[in-house]
């Protein structure tokens, strides 16, 4: 019976379609617009270019996580801690290992395909843009569930600098928001009054206004700081430490 469930994947394009839209929201931070269910904070899609994959950036009450996507019609293998207990049968892993791809599907819709290795799970993540890719429909949805196999759409809209990000959903209104190089961004942590006041403090001046900064603004301090010359395990520690004293 379970057996006659069972399809074979869709094959694949020789081609991969694209959008004009892409270059319109890459690296573009999609707030949620109200709290939800999964605790979803912000997302965003990193479409760069010369390379043969995107990534998908996900903030959420569990804190940052992050899925390489094989484009189009290849599949790229990666290590994630993106959250699913609730597509999960409850599970909740602290790292799995997924191939995953992503496609436009039309001209305002991306579609993301996890296969979690080693598991029955296939997730399959769509992204609908409205308004000309300034609001956002994230819809999540797996094979195989012991609950519900769709979760509630959670609608976003592009943040603006000087907006506000949503407390993390679910957390109550006591709950703190916390920084450090492994968790936050090098764009948070530039953006933030405070936190960048502390990078100024530890960080050579002419450091901050490299544009080369500017384009790992969606990784991690702790990603990027073994391979910028000034930026030791001595630095990285202070900030570090001063960050999480905020």
């Amino acid at each position: 019976t379970r057996l006659r469930h069972l399809h074979l994947m869709p094959p694949l394009e020789n081609e991969a379609p694209k959008s004009r839209l892409e270059n319109v929201i890459s690296k573009e931070r999609f707030a949620a617009k109200r709290p939800n269910e999964d605790g979803v904070i912000s997302f965003t899609l990193d479409f760069e270019s010369g390379v043969s994959y995107s990534i998908f950036h996900l903030h959420d009450h569990r804190g940052f996580h992050q899925v390489l996507l094989g484009k189009g019609c290849g599949w790229w293998p990666c290590i994630t801690s993106l959250s699913g207990a609730k597509l999960h049968h409850g599970y909740e892993f602290a790292q799995s290992s997924v191939v995953s791809r992503g496609l436009w599907t039309s001209e305002d819709t991306f579609e993301m395909t996890l296969q979690f290795n080693e598991t029955a799970f296939r997730d399959v993540i769509t992204v609908t843009f409205l308004n000309g890719g300034t609001v956002a429909k994230l819809d999540r949805r797996v094979n195989v569930n012991s609950f519900g196999r769709q979760r509630p759409t959670i609608w976003c809209s592009t943040l603006v600098r000087g907006d506000e990000l949503l407390p993390s959903s679910g957390l109550g209104s006591g709950h703190k928001i916390t920084y450090s190089i492994a968790s936050s961004t090098v764009g948070e942590l530039l953006d933030n009054p405070k936190t960048r006041a502390i990078l100024e403090q530890e960080v050579p001046g002419q450091l901050l206004a490299d544009p080369r900064l500017e384009k790992a603004r969606m990784y991690t301090f702790e990603m990027v700081g073994p391979r910028v010359q000034g930026m030791g395990e001595d630095v990285l520690a202070r900030i570090d430490a001063k960050l999480a004293a905020l």
